[in-house]
Order: structure tokens, then sequence, then C-alpha cells
């Protein structure tokens, strides 16, 4: 949700105003020209996704990069569309329990209720990975592009919150027959980047997830039971000296000043063809590009 003041101010009229114009609908949109919303069309590629599963999601390390694209990676990814409610109706994934599932077996990029600020995720999609026990396993990842480094709170608290409001979401109701062993592992994945990214975080990638603490005595448990909320923070700027050549690959895909040459180039470096979706997107982000460059250079003639 956005928690600026002025968002905040327009909730809370939102609602006084609802009471007099029951009829009137608000829709929210989102700048355009933007580096975060340019970045969109790049970070929703199947190929720029399963590359980024291979280098940071721990459960992929080990499968090859081909079998997560082509494989593992649902076919659906949502970006930016309506997709299900949590209060509809959906098929269970819980097979084993069809009649008594508690469980929606479905996707939304924006988790609401009535009394809540819309949550609104830039990509999420479902994978399934080989397991420790020879088993596939599910989980779903959501990745999200952030140009503000810092919009007046942690970026990690808010990761953590998409990655939990997508967890709570799997259940439709709760019941004494509530089967919680259902509840498939969430990634929310952040994509940090641009001016606003202090030079000691830029270059960094930072794993958050849950472990066990034994207190009292030692007790041998497999993490998979517990360890179902994670979030991975990928931090690069436009100008550092990032010596990690797949952050470096990033920091010119979504530099502004790169030329589509380079950009296309640093997709290649990392093993990825170029489809006429990467293409779009990299002309976008070209475009972007000229758009600041035109932008600063227009403010610099009035000043001057």
């Amino acid at each position: 949700p956005n928690f600026a003041i002025g968002a905040v101010l327009m909730m809370l009229l939102s609602k006084q105003v609802a009471k007099y114009m029951p009829d009137v609908e608000i829709i929210e949109l989102h700048h355009d020209k933007k580096l975060d919303a340019q970045a969109k069309k790049i970070i929703a590629n199947r190929k720029f996704l399963a590359r980024i599963l291979k280098e940071y999601v721990p459960e992929f390390r080990d499968v090859p990069y081909e079998d997560i694209c082509d494989k593992y990676i649902e076919p659906k990814i949502y970006v930016g569309e309506a997709a299900v409610e949590r209060d509809l109706t959906n098929p269970s994934i819980d097979k084993a329990n069809e009649a008594e599932s508690d469980t929606i077996d479905g996707i939304m990029n924006e988790d609401t209720t009535v009394t809540e600020a819309t949550v609104t995720y830039d990509v999420l999609f479902k994978v399934k990975c080989p397991g420790k026990s020879g088993k596939f396993i599910e989980f779903y990842i959501n990745v999200e592009a952030q140009a503000d480094y810092n919009p007046g709170y942690p970026l990690e608290i808010r990761a953590l919150y998409y990655a939990s409001r997508r967890f709570a979401s799997q259940l439709r109701h709760i019941t004494k027959k509530t089967n919680y062993g259902s509840l498939e592992k969430v990634y929310s994945i952040w994509l940090v980047m641009g001016d606003t990214v202090p030079k000691k975080a830029a270059g960094t990638v930072s794993y958050y997830h849950m472990t066990k603490e034994d207190l009292v005595g030692d007790f041998e448990q497999d993490s998979d039971i517990y360890d179902k909320i994670s979030t991975i923070m990928i931090r690069f700027d436009e100008d550092s000296d990032i010596k990690d050549p797949y952050l470096k690959s990033l920091q010119t895909i979504f530099k502004k000043e790169t030329s589509k040459q380079e950009k296309i180039e640093a997709f290649e470096e990392q093993g990825i063809e170029i489809d006429d979706q990467l293409e779009s997107g990299v002309s976008d982000m070209c475009n972007y590009g000229s758009y600041v460059a035109n932008s600063s250079r227009k403010e610099g003639l009035k000043e001057g």
C-alpha cells in the first residue's frame, strides 16, 4: 500500500465522501515515467525471472536454468492485472480434502478487504521445484521493482508484509478442520535500484528467512516445516563499481544512461536470449532514460 501522507489523507477523505457519493469509483494510476514502472515489463519476463531464481533462491541453486525457465515456473505470470479475489471460490490445492479445504489455489495481484488499503503486487506467480525427498514442492514468488530506497520506512518491513499477506491469503476461512499444513512457502524478492540507493547498500543482496534456535535441549527438525516466509533484497545504484557479475549486469540493464545494445549484451552475459518482450522492455528503459535526460536538460536551461 501507499503510506505517503497524501495517500493516507486520500484514504481517510474517501471514507467520508463515500457516505454522500456511493457510486463514485477511485482508480489508482501509477506514473508511467517512473523507473520502477518502466522496469515491470522486464521483471515479468520468464527468462529474467528464471535467472533471478537460479541466482538467489536457495531451492533453485542446483537446478539448471533451462529447467527453471521451461518446467518449473507456472505458465501464468500475473503482472498488474486483476486476479483472484480472496473471497471468491477457487479450486483447492488440498487435493486430499477438497470438500473441507480452506485453501485458495489462486493468485491475486491485488489483495484487498473492505476495510484495508489495496496491496498491489508488481509480479506474482507460482513455481515448483524438486524437494529433498524427491517430490516436487510448490511455492509463491512475488517480485517487486523499487526505485525509492527510503520511502519513509525500511523496505525490508514492506517486503515482509507483502510476503506475509500472500502467505495468509492462502486460507479463505479458519475452522477447527483447517489444514495449516497446506500453506505453501512465499518469497518476496525486491530489486531496489536507482539514485536513492546509498553507496553502502549498493551491490549487496540480503536473504531474510525464518530459522530455529533451540532454547532448551537439541531438537532436529526439517526447516521446510517452519521456514515459510522469506524475502530477498537486491540493491544496486547507477554508478557504483559493483564486482559481482550478475549484480553488475542488473545495474547495466536498469541504468538510465546505458544504450540499448549495452542492455542487450548484459542479458546475453547472463545466458538470456532476447525475445520480443525483453526487447520491448529494453526499449522502454531506453526511452525512460532519454526522458530523464531531456527533463534534466530542460531544468538546467531554466535555472541557467
